[in-house]
């Protein structure tokens, strides 16, 4: 088992999270990788030879193993089944020049994504690089997804996993998840993005659905994790175990700044947010707040520690065991919608 140094910084908090050992990845010529195809540097486009690797690998239930290079494409749509592997940080699938969405899953399952770059260049479309809709058991391992001009993954109504990633230089979001199914989002390095690292949401106030977001690194983004929603709020989502730092506001109406941000159903355990010109976190939103849990956080210097509504007719929420140094304007704050009302904490 491999133990990296955030490892045991993390398992220091007394979570209990499990610590897991990196996949071995498979290589050219073993067993199970009966489909291959070899780059050829970017030069031309390869979209058509891979979209038909893809459907014939996932029609005989074996992986699709992409050998070290570039291989230039876009539009790529994976059915159910489908498993693509690369070597990591050297199997890159590149954007065209005036491509978008580079990899597209629609009602699908069973799809895995392991150990692959996809290389938007800051030139395909706006957009995310990676959009799934409606998918179950989507997992995506070891990869990296870097340069999107919109979106890093926009997934919606998915289950499954991303983990172990490397996403950034997204001019939006890193990740975006809509209606998740029970969707974790673990272990992931975010970093330079225009907008918020990791966001949930629910599309409705009918919506339900489940997400655990735990032991990513989020660095200089807008906001680090927001968990929203639709009236109520988004629902049962645990944020733990995170290092979220080094937060700008944006030049705009909505300057974003804030650690993280939870509405409703949310636990909010042992994550370290430092460095925020807004809020560490945010419980609640204007004159909403249900059943949200903040405890055994540490935040340091951000503007305010923690914010919360004034109202008490907003909900309810366990806010205790939180280390707050360096806050510049109160530690702990009732808020009237984005205005401080008066200190709790000081």
């Amino acid at each position: 088992m491999t133990i990296r140094r955030r490892d045991v910084i993390l398992g220091g908090l007394g979570l209990g999270l499990a610590l897991v050992a990196r996949p071995r990845w498979p290589r050219a010529g073993e067993a199970g990788l009966a489909h291959s195809l070899a780059p050829d540097g970017g030069r031309a486009d390869q979209t058509a030879a891979l979209q038909h690797a893809a459907d014939a690998a996932a029609k005989s239930g074996t992986p699709l193993f992409l050998p070290a290079g570039v291989y230039a494409t876009s539009g790529l749509r994976l059915r159910s089944g489908t498993q693509i592997v690369g070597i990591p940080g050297r199997s890159i699938l590149r954007a065209r020049a005036k491509g978008g969405t580079l990899l597209g899953i629609a009602t699908a399952n069973d799809i895995r994504i392991e150990g692959l770059v996809l290389d938007g260049g800051g030139s395909s479309a706006s957009g995310a690089m990676l959009v799934a809709d409606e998918v179950e058991q989507l997992e995506i391992a070891n990869c990296k997804l870097l340069g999107a001009s919109g979106d890093g993954l926009a997934l919606r109504r998915v289950s499954g996993r991303i983990a172990d990633c490397d996403i950034g230089g997204c001019r939006n979001m890193a990740l975006v998840g809509e209606d998740p199914r029970g969707l974790e989002v673990a272990r992931n390095h975010i970093h330079d993005c225009g907008d918020i690292g990791i966001l949930v949401r629910r599309s409705s106030a009918a919506e339900t659905g489940s997400a655990l977001i735990a032991e990513n690194i989020v660095d200089l983004v807008a906001t680090g994790i927001a968990v929203d929603g639709h009236g109520g709020g988004a629902r049962l989502a645990v944020v733990q175990a995170n290092l979220i730092r080094n937060l700008f506001f944006r030049k705009t109406v909505d300057p974003r700044g804030n650690g993280i941000a939870v509405e409703a159903d949310s636990v909010v355990a042992g994550n370290i947010i430092e460095n925020v010109p807004g809020f560490g976190i945010v419980a609640g939103r204007a004159r909403r707040l249900s059943d949200v849990s903040v405890t055994e956080n540490i935040v340091r210097n951000a503007y305010i520690g923690i914010g919360l509504p004034a109202r008490r007719s907003a909900g309810s929420a366990r806010i205790t065991g939180n280390l707050i140094s360096g806050a510049e304007n109160g530690a702990i704050r009732a808020m009237n919608g984005p205005t401080r009302s008066a200190p709790t904490s000081s």
